[in-house]
C-alpha cells in the first residue's frame, strides 16, 4: 500500500515530506515503511526520519495513498523501488 508522510510544522501545518509504502504491520499495530520518495523542499526533515530522530518522529504522521498530484509529478514506477 502507498503511504504519505507528513510532518506537523511550527505552525501547526502538516507538510508533506515523502512518500513510500508499508513494509510490515506488526501485530501491536507498529508500522514499518519504505520513504523512498522525499519532497525535495523538505530534504533535511526525510533525512532526520531515516536517521530515526524521535522528535521529527513524533511530529510526523503516515496516512494511506498518495495524492493525485505525487502521481502526475514523479514516475509511479520509482516509487516501488527500495532505496
Amino acid at each position: 500500500m502507498m503511504v504519505s508522510a507528513y510532518y506537523t510544522d511550527a505552525s501547526g501545518f502538516e507538510v508533506l515530506v515523502a512518500v513510500g509504502f508499508i513494509k510490515n504491520i506488526q501485530d501491536d499495530r507498529k508500522i514499518q515503511i519504505i520513504l523512498n520518495q522525499p519532497i525535495l523542499s523538505y530534504q533535511d526533515i526525510f533525512e532526520k526520519l531515516l536517521n530515526n530522530n524521535k522528535s521529527i518522529i513524533d511530529k510526523t504522521i503516515i496516512k494511506p495513498g498518495i495524492s493525485k498530484e505525487i502521481l502526475e509529478n514523479f514516475n509511479v514506477t520509482t516509487l516501488f523501488n527500495q532505496p
